[in-house]
């Protein structure tokens, strides 16, 4: 299956107080993190931001269409400029993603289903594929207001990828200075 990679760096960021993925994290942006790993299963990466501060880690910016209504925006923003029949989709705020997570994910991706991963903490709706045929449906939840990821699945076939069992596997996103 073709795909390509978005990263999801467009939050406000809010209770970290500043860009999360730009911050460093054991002594590197927490962006990059993700970016080393990423290029392991695949190099055509895109950053979905409306912040240019991203260019200099020398990947295509992706800007938002709509702000402030999460990563749905996101998600539609970066289906909508795709090339590909799917895209997988990370935040910029897991900097423990390892290529074993994203091997299986692709691995049990399907033609035209969300393939989404699940930890231990419950479903992981920004690490996973979304088909490009899903747009239509994404655009009508923002017209809607329906900004929750989650209420896709209502309406788009989805599947899961466990992850519960594997111990050594960290989905634990970075959302404050604690966190760090």
């Amino acid at each position: 299956m073709e795909f390509e990679i978005h990263i999801l760096a467009g939050g406000k960021s809010s209770r970290m107080g500043q860009d999360k993925g730009l911050m460093e994290y054991k002594g590197i942006p927490m962006i990059q993190h993700i970016i080393d790993t990423c290029e392991k299963l695949d190099d055509s990466i895109k950053i979905i931001t409306n912040n240019y501060a991203y260019k200099k880690f020398g990947k295509e910016i992706i800007s938002d269409n709509f702000s402030s209504i999460g990563p749905i925006g996101g998600i539609q923003a970066g289906l909508n400029k795709s090339k590909e029949d799917h895209v997988l989709f990370l935040p910029c705020d897991v900097p423990h993603i390892s290529f074993e997570v994203l091997d299986e994910l692709e691995s049990c991706a399907e033609e035209g289903v969300i393939t989404i991963a699940c930890d231990s903490v419950g479903l992981q709706p920004l690490i996973g594929f979304y088909p490009k045929s899903i747009l239509p449906k994404i655009e009508t939840h923002i017209k809607e207001e329906k900004y929750k990821i989650t209420h896709l699945f209502d309406s788009i076939p989805y599947k899961v990828v466990n992850f519960e069992t594997a111990p050594s596997i960290n989905f634990k996103n970075i959302n404050s200075e604690v966190d760090l």
